[in-house]
């Protein structure tokens, strides 16, 4: 079977892998007016806490 076509040890069927992958590049007029996250969602962003998120720095020592 083509890697990335199992999930949690059930196969995709082929129309279900046909539906997924049915999505269209976006236009550059699409692009021009895409919006931030922050932008969209600003109040989940306002109750998210900034720390934590993101990668580790790997400053620590150990």
């Amino acid at each position: 079977m083509d890697k990335g076509t199992e999930c949690a040890d059930k196969p995709y069927a082929q129309d279900e892998m046909d539906a997924m992958s049915d999505c269209p590049e976006l236009t550059d007029e699409q692009i021009a007016t895409a919006r931030s996250f922050a932008e969209v969602f600003p109040e989940f962003v306002r109750k998210t806490p900034a720390a934590g998120m993101g990668r580790p720095s790997g400053n620590k020592i150990r």
